[in-house]
């Protein structure tokens, strides 16, 4: 989650002066809320997608 918090604050979103003297509570809260969603301690997403190929038939 450490990543995650930091990737966050790199942002101009929430830049680090937002934060202030927050920053660590901000990483636990963020921590506790995500860690109910993570497999070992990982953040996980099952995506699935199809897609189509057409190809213009070529006259000639």
């Amino acid at each position: 989650m450490g990543e995650l918090a930091g990737h966050i604050r790199s942002t101009s979103f929430l830049p680090p002066s937002v934060l202030a003297d927050h920053a660590a509570e901000f990483d636990a809260d963020l921590t506790t809320e995500l860690s109910r969603h993570t497999v070992d301690d990982r953040l996980t997403e099952t995506v699935s997608f199809a897609c189509e190929l057409v190809r213009k038939p070529v006259h000639g």
